[in-house]
């Protein structure tokens, strides 16, 4: 077996042993350990809608969100589709 062959055996290894006991999470950082941000969730509910709002912080700084919408009241029944 080469070097390198062992090399990256060796470095895949340590790699896979590092990160398989810690899930990641992508962000505008790069993957980081999920144990090393701050998750915060916010809902935001009104009679039209709800809006769900997840955040994942590192030292305060937002590095990934996203949200969700629930529109209450359909298409159809704002007058927008037409049948």
């Amino acid at each position: 077996m080469s070097f390198l062959r062992r090399l990256r055996d060796y470095l895949v290894s340590v790699v896979l042993s590092t990160y398989a006991k810690q899930p990641l999470i992508f962000t505008s950082r790069g993957n980081l350990p999920l144990s090393d941000l701050t998750h915060e969730v916010e809902w935001r509910v009104t009679d039209q809608q709800t809006i769900f709002i997840e955040r994942y912080l590192l030292n305060g700084e937002v590095v990934k969100q996203s949200a969700h919408v629930c529109i209450h009241q359909g298409a159809e029944a704002l007058g927008a589709v037409s049948t």
